[in-house]
């Protein structure tokens, strides 16, 4: 028997295709598990059978774009279409499985526009020397005077400020703020 190198998504363009709806019908099967939606009001929401919805849920193919939103939709739910580079031109390890990008969007706020994520993710830029600093954020920093955590920080000379405000560094050496 011949050792196949790479994915078994690398055969062939359908075989990619078939493993993203897949995974796409598996976000659909636990949306309708959560909110205990019947194949049959799937199909009712939809205008089609109990019986397509059926046919498409136990073997996807080559769910069209239309396809894919109308699902989403009914559900509630949206689409997107993902374009990545991780490294993995040979297939080796097949395609990421969209619950990983759904689990970083959330980790990261949910950010609906590209204005909310430059604000999660914009440096900080070189302030000089500097006496205090004041961190604001999704932490909860109630617990000091005007909701603010002030550092002394005598010899800083540069300050990089990384994920929700929980990082400082200085010269390298990491701050748990």
């Amino acid at each position: 028997m011949a050792t196949m190198n790479g994915h078994w998504t690398s055969r062939s363009t359908e075989d990619f295709v078939y493993r993203i709806s897949s995974d796409f019908v598996l976000q659909i099967e636990k949306k309708m598990e959560a909110d205990t939606v019947t194949q049959a009001a799937l199909a009712d929401e939809l205008g089609v059978t109990d019986g397509r919805v059926s046919q498409v849920l136990r073997n996807p193919g080559n769910l069209t774009l239309k396809k894919v939103v109308e699902y989403a939709r009914a559900l509630g739910m949206k689409a997107a279409i993902v374009a990545y580079e991780d490294g993995d031109t040979e297939n080796l390890n097949g395609p990421i499985n969209s619950e990983i990008f759904s689990l970083c969007w959330k980790k990261v706020g949910s950010p609906k526009d590209f204005f909310a994520v430059n604000s999660l993710t914009m440096p900080v830029q070189s302030l000089g020397p500097v006496k205090f600093v004041y961190l604001v954020g999704p932490k909860d920093y109630s617990d000091t005077r005007g909701g603010l955590m002030s550092l002394n920080l005598y010899t800083m000379s540069s300050i990089n400020a990384f994920t929700n405000g929980a990082v400082l560094t200085t010269g390298g050496t990491p701050i748990n703020a």
